[in-house]
């Protein structure tokens, strides 16, 4: 019975020190994760379309027309006509169809006139060969009719396709003090020529 005691107090020594040596670990338990908030994009580019555009705006311009001229000032009579034109087409953007529209060049009406041409305008086309267009260029003209020295402007409307066109234009030329209007009529071919 007396070694019951000293048992005892050993047994609770040994407890005291395994207490005192006793190491609990970290726990490998992790924070359940928490989704980040869904980012935004907003695009603030143009579309993909854009970028499929042709780089260039600007597009030269070679035309030539034959057709008719017709005096509406005191005799009434028509002649052949040839213009031979110089120029570009200036899109005001990449998607754009319209542009601004300069040319100049020579314009012959057998037998009474030798005219140079400068005009600017605006013009409507769509890309392609074959696309639809339509153009309002005001020019001024400077040479000669009948031998005189003369000065004026011809109004021309453009209509057709790229590739051939029509032209409507009426011309009023100042020449000694008198007016002499007439009216352009032509056909317009290859009408575009360069970058597409």
């Amino acid at each position: 019975m007396r070694r019951l005691p000293s048992v005892a107090a050993v047994a609770l020594l040994s407890a005291r020190t395994a207490s005192a040596n006793s190491y609990d670990p970290p726990s490998f338990d992790l924070a359940e994760p928490t989704m980040p908030p869904r980012a935004e994009i907003v695009e603030t580019t143009p579309s993909p379309t854009y970028y499929r555009l042709p780089a260039q705006t600007t597009h030269y311009l070679a035309r030539s027309s034959i057709g008719a001229h017709t005096r509406l000032t005191g005799e009434t009579d028509t002649a052949f006509s040839l213009d031979i034109l110089m120029g570009a087409a200036l899109r005001f953007d990449r998607r754009s169809n319209t542009a601004l529209w300069i040319e100049g060049g020579y314009s012959y009406v057998k037998g009474r006139e030798h005219l140079a041409v400068l005009g600017a305008g605006v013009g409507y086309r769509k890309r392609g060969f074959l696309s639809p267009l339509l153009a309002l260029v005001p020019h001024v003209v400077a040479g000669s009719i009948d031998g005189t020295t003369c000065l004026g402007v011809r109004t021309s409307v453009i209509a057709g396709w790229s590739a051939y066109s029509f032209e409507l234009a009426h011309q009023v030329a100042f020449r000694d003090g008198a007016q002499v209007h007439e009216l352009h009529a032509a056909f317009t071919f290859p009408f575009l020529a360069g970058h597409e």
